[in-house]
């Protein structure tokens, strides 16, 4: 398989593509290592034409003084498949790639047909991000097995360049939300969340079905101890006030709970509000802390749900209880009460008697291995979300309560200020009519 070189004029200079395959045709943005003649891509082209544009500054290609930004990068996209394709095409990014597909997607619908996102960059295994700077490390961290080493090896030297273009590029992102990104990156945020509900929900139900397929399997997360004697309340607020009874009544729910416990109890809490307020009282059983600065991250709930799950498996906690606000609607947010561990993956006593109506590989036991701790971190995530986006529909009910409060404090009182100064002119008036008079 190979994948022809090609020149392609468009309005902000002269592009770089690669082609190769048969089929429909497919648009392929390649990841921060330039293009890369896998396995993976060889084996798609055996079924798509693939045009993968070199994206300026690229694999030794010049840079274009006018594509500076990802929003820049995905206009060039955006141009080059009106140009080769035509209309709408499916969408492959990989790594970096994956971002400017997204982009593009945003920018340009119309353009995007399937869009399919290869380990989008910012995306690590385990949670962690980053990527080793020395090339021998890097090529050893992304390419676990020889056989998945492209049959294409770019020198030491290419592959530093092109991490040195990937910096020019994220680093001219943050101005293109200063010019107008922002408000989509917010609508995103806000749908986020619904977004995660059904993926959440859909989680636990694949676990109870894992589950009754191994009805003998151990896992120590799901084990429900014979007595609770010790217990983790994990407590989730904001960091910042000024959203009327929202804090308080998540701290009620898990006062509440507090005061339930009989056994050793140990207060983690996430956002500042609960911090700050059981210090106050249970300073002796305050334990881990995660304040909620700026967005949430899947991240922050993956860290949290570690720290727990280990806890839990040392024998160190009994039973994790999870207390947050749920969202409801913009001016309805519920304080709610969640069993995080030991996790139950609960099924009918019907569902129990039927069989599945696939196989499951390799195994129930390894697959359940990985859905347990996976469950139990998006259930976080879920929370931390969930409390959030009550925390900014709270805010907003309560400014517009205020607003509307003081504008009728303002007409309260210019009412009463107009009186008092018709008062005071008729007073003067009819000591004047009274002095003319007696003169």
């Amino acid at each position: 398989m190979t994948f022809e070189e090609k020149s392609v004029p468009l309005s902000v200079g002269e592009i770089t593509c690669r082609v190769g395959g048969e089929g429909p045709s497919g648009l392929y943005l390649h990841s921060a290592g330039g293009f890369r003649q896998t396995a993976a891509l060889e084996e798609l082209a055996r079924r798509f034409r693939i045009h993968a544009p070199i994206m300026p500054g690229f694999d030794g290609t010049p840079a274009l003084e006018a594509v500076a930004s990802m929003r820049d990068l995905a206009r060039l996209a955006d141009e080059f498949a009106a140009a080769v394709i035509g209309g709408e095409c499916d969408v492959i990014g990989h790594s970096f790639g994956g971002w400017i597909a997204v982009w593009l997607a945003v920018q340009y619908p119309t353009r995007v047909g399937q869009l399919v996102l290869e380990a989008p960059a910012g995306f690590r295994v385990g949670g962690a991000g980053g990527l080793p700077t020395d090339p021998a490390a890097l090529r050893k961290a992304m390419f676990a097995h020889p056989e998945n080493l492209p049959t294409e090896q770019k020198s030491d030297e290419m592959v530093a360049l092109n991490r040195e273009m990937l910096g020019v590029y994220n680093q001219n992102t943050a101005f293109d939300e200063a010019l107008g990104v922002e408000p989509i990156v917010s609508a995103d945020r806000r749908t986020y969340f619904y977004d995660l509900r059904p993926y959440a929900e859909r989680m636990r139900a694949t676990l109870a079905e894992v589950a009754r397929a191994q009805r003998d399997a151990e896992h120590p997360l799901l084990a429900v101890r014979q007595s609770v004697r010790a217990s983790e309340l994990v407590v989730v607020t904001s960091d910042r006030g000024l959203c009327g009874a929202f804090n308080n009544n998540v701290i009620k729910r898990a006062e509440q709970v507090v005061r339930e416990r009989t056994g050793d109890l140990t207060l983690t809490t996430a956002g500042k509000k609960a911090r700050e307020y059981f210090q106050r009282g249970y300073r002796d059983r305050l334990g881990g802390h995660y304040p909620q600065e700026g967005w949430v991250t899947y991240g922050q709930a993956t860290e949290i749900a570690r720290r727990v799950s280990q806890r839990f498996e040392d024998g160190e906690v009994d039973e994790v209880v999870l207390v947050y606000s749920e969202f409801v609607s913009a001016v309805t947010q519920t304080p709610r009460i969640v069993r995080l561990l030991p996790f139950a993956a609960e099924t009918g006593e019907e569902e129990e008697q039927e069989a599945l109506p696939y196989e499951i590989e390799p195994d129930p036991a390894r697959l359940l291995a990985v859905l347990v701790p996976k469950a139990i971190e998006v259930t976080v995530f879920r929370a931390l979300l969930e409390n959030q986006a009550g925390e900014h529909a709270a805010r907003m009910a309560a400014m517009e309560s205020a607003t509307r409060n003081t504008e009728e404090l303002i007409d309260s009182l210019t009412l009463e200020y107009n009186r008092a100064r018709q008062a005071a002119i008729t007073k003067e008036l009819v000591e004047i009519v009274s002095g003319a008079e007696a003169l």
